[in-house]
């Protein structure tokens, strides 16, 4: 074999050929095509995810005693925002690890999101209590004026409940639309990369299959985002309405002990409020546990383990974590000339061997695309015909797995008389 000698002049006539090629298909059945290929390496790498969460009241909906100024806001989560560096603090994988699809294979540091997921939990857990201290607050109504005070105290818990959840809510609703921007802007990726998705996707590029999938799951967590959001924008005016009624309310009740009945209906109208912040609670806690699931990293395909960062690195959002080589049949890559491309049509079978096999041993193949322009192939190509200055690219399935990268050599029959010749034909 020779290598393909690049010289500027014929690369006009090369290129009318290839055109001619193209177009006329494969009629006629030809000898056999050799060529040298290349093993392809598939390989995945597995980054740190953006962690970011809701500012949590540590103060779970209770007033700070008198004298404190109370501890409204988590310190925890502003070390947990995008850009911020993760621990590794659990590897399930070493190199040489198989893997299969979802597999576990390491964990960052959760002790500020679980921190996180316990405080929101605690918010929900208070406002959900409080629905019930209203009904008993209205019933006491009912029974004695010495009551008033106690149903006073319990408005202004009530109060602070309500605006701990409202702080709850404008702090997880900038996080949503934060989150939802990104998944959109995933979503955009995504489809321009299916509605463009190259002839030679390069190394690591997700199947046509893959990102319809990955598309269908975006679309769904975004229509789940607009509901929560729809959630937090309808509930937000009627508990900000609503704590002005309270506030009106707890000053009749401290004016005069005898308006029992307006006490009353102000308790019933705050009871409905607080049943509100009991269901838009749960918001703040699938946020922080939505990023605690976040902090456990999967394997997206199947395959070997080829490298691995170690436990207790710290790695910024991005950053990789794993990198997994794909198992499967192999995917090898050759150049053919005009004169070769016009023995071949995709589906041909094909027969592989190498100088690294045992004596006798070949693997069956066969052509899956062949592309529809002519380039400038590798210096390292080889073939049995020289002054050529533009070669095609086409791609094989092997029957079997190979070893990444090495060298093999293709002979293919030629066409058969169904196939088709280039990748519009397929």
């Amino acid at each position: 074999m020779k290598p393909f000698n690049r010289t500027v002049g014929g690369s006009a006539v090369t290129l009318l050929s290839v055109a001619a090629l193209l177009l006329s298909g494969c009629t006629r059945t030809t000898g056999p095509v050799t060529a040298v290929g290349t093993v392809s390496d598939p390989t995945r790498t597995i980054v740190v995810p953006a962690l970011t969460g809701p500012t949590v009241n540590l103060d779970a909906g209770f007033a700070p005693a008198p004298g404190t100024s109370g501890q409204t806001a988590s310190t925890v989560a502003a070390t947990y925002q995008a850009g911020a560096s993760q621990r590794i603090a659990q590897l399930k994988v070493t190199e040489g690890t198989p893997v299969t699809v979802g597999q576990e294979l390491a964990t960052l540091d959760t002790t500020a999101l679980k921190a996180q997921v316990a405080v929101t939990k605690a918010d929900r857990k208070v406002a959900i209590a409080q629905v019930g201290v209203l009904d008993d607050a209205i019933d006491k109504t009912y029974t004695a004026e010495q009551t008033l005070e106690a149903n006073r105290a319990k408005v202004t818990l009530a109060i602070d409940t309500l605006t701990s959840t409202v702080s709850d809510l404008q702090k997880a609703k900038p996080q949503l639309i934060r989150t939802r921007a990104d998944l959109a802007a995933k979503l955009s990726q995504a489809e321009y990369l299916l509605a463009h998705y190259p002839p030679v996707p390069p190394p690591g590029t997700p199947t046509k299959p893959e990102l319809q999938a990955n598309i269908a799951q975006l679309k769904a967590t975004i229509a789940g985002l607009d509901a929560k959001l729809a959630e937090v924008n309808a509930a937000l005016p009627k508990l900000t309405s609503g704590l002005k009624q309270a506030r009106a309310g707890l000053a009749k009740l401290n004016q005069a002990f005898a308006t029992l009945a307006d006490a009353r209906s102000q308790l019933r109208g705050l009871r409905d409020l607080a049943q509100i912040a009991a269901q838009s609670a749960d918001i703040p806690v699938s946020v922080a546990e939505a990023q605690l699931s976040q902090a456990t990293l999967t394997s997206p395909v199947a395959g070997v383990v080829t490298w691995t960062a170690g436990v207790g690195d710290h790695v910024i959002t991005g950053a990789p974590v794993a990198t997994i080589r794909e198992t499967g049949p192999a995917k090898l890559t050759a150049w053919l000339s005009p004169s070769a491309l016009s023995q071949v049509c995709v589906g041909d079978a094909a027969t592989i061997t190498g100088d690294w096999m045992a004596p006798g041993q070949t693997m069956s193949a066969s052509l899956t695309w062949i592309s529809a322009t002519a380039d400038f192939p590798p210096s390292s190509t080889t073939t049995d015909e020289t002054h050529l200055t533009r070669a095609v690219r086409v791609e094989l399935l092997a029957s079997g797995e190979l070893p990444a990268g090495v060298p093999v050599e293709i002979n293919i029959p030629g066409c058969h008389p169904t196939a088709g010749q280039s990748e519009q034909d397929r």
